[in-house]
């Protein structure tokens, strides 16, 4: 009599899918994106002397063609956040009302934040004279 051939393992048909399913190369394209957008970032410090204009073009071709030459998932998510730093500084440098600004607009109108904040005359505010005893009320 033959031997009977073993049973083959049963061949899963469902994907997998939960909450730590992929977790890791999700975290891995973060990273990546992270770290385009550092790049990016600096390259202006590299090229000085080179116009915005140029340097934000710089890293969007860079974001481009980075991942073409190395077949690399992180390289694509790298090259992810190259183009979009590139580009949001590129768009900012032909149109500045739609790039990401700078500048920090102080909105309260003073630039005395202890005005704003109450710490110069608080004691006026808050019925104490400058010893700090209550105030005589008139009645």
């Amino acid at each position: 009599m033959a031997k009977r051939r073993k049973k083959a393992n049963k061949v899963r048909r469902r994907s997998r899918s939960g909450i730590g399913f992929g977790a890791s190369s999700m975290l891995m394209d973060v990273l990546g994106v992270t770290a385009g957008a550092v790049i990016a970032k600096k390259i202006p410090k590299m090229l000085p002397n080179m116009d915005a204009k140029i340097t934000n073009a710089a890293a969007v071709v860079a974001g481009v063609v980075a991942p073409k030459f190395i077949k690399n998932p992180l390289v694509a998510a790298v090259g992810q956040g190259m183009i979009a730093v590139g580009g949001v500084g590129l768009v900012g440098s032909f149109l500045p009302a739609l790039g990401a600004a700078d500048e920090v607009l102080i909105l309260s109108g003073t630039d005395d934040i202890n005005t704003v904040n109450g710490i110069d005359e608080i004691s006026t505010v808050n019925g104490l004279d400058e010893i700090g005893n209550i105030d005589d009320l008139e009645m």
